[in-house]
């Protein structure tokens, strides 16, 4: 089974703009809640502020060395390696791995062959395995 890797390219916003976004939308909430009178706009900022508190869930951070695997609904969409804050949709799952590479150094011991000569053996392993 050959394991294959995309790039995650839908929807991803910088998450300094949709914080930005989602302020103002929070603002615009309160405004429609607290500063009119009509039954409409009461139900309508409300229903803003729970998409609000939804697209809360949107936001990541990606730190060096570090991935995230993005699922919709179980099925693979990609993965993001960028570093940095960002926002995509909150349907997503969003699986945290590490790309760090681990060293495993093994020092030499000395063993015999099967005639009886010395022969030194030692390992270095490189993993990169989260």
């Amino acid at each position: 089974m050959k394991a294959t890797e995309k790039t995650f390219n839908r929807l991803r916003i910088s998450g300094f703009i949709a914080l930005f976004l989602l302020l103002a939308l929070s603002g615009l909430c309160c405004y429609l809640i607290a500063g009119t009178n009509e039954t409409w706009s009461v139900i309508t900022g409300i229903v803003g502020l729970c998409l609000l508190l939804v697209c809360l869930l949107g936001f990541m951070e990606i730190e060096p060395n570090n991935a995230r695997v993005m699922l919709f609904f179980g099925k693979y969409k990609g993965t993001i390696t960028d570093n940095g804050f960002f926002w995509i949709n909150p349907l997503y799952s969003k699986k945290k791995i590490t790309l760090r590479a681990r060293n495993l150094d093994v020092p030499p011991i000395k063993v015999n062959d099967k005639v009886g000569n010395p022969v030194m053996i030692g390992a270095v392993m490189v993993s990169n395995l989260s």
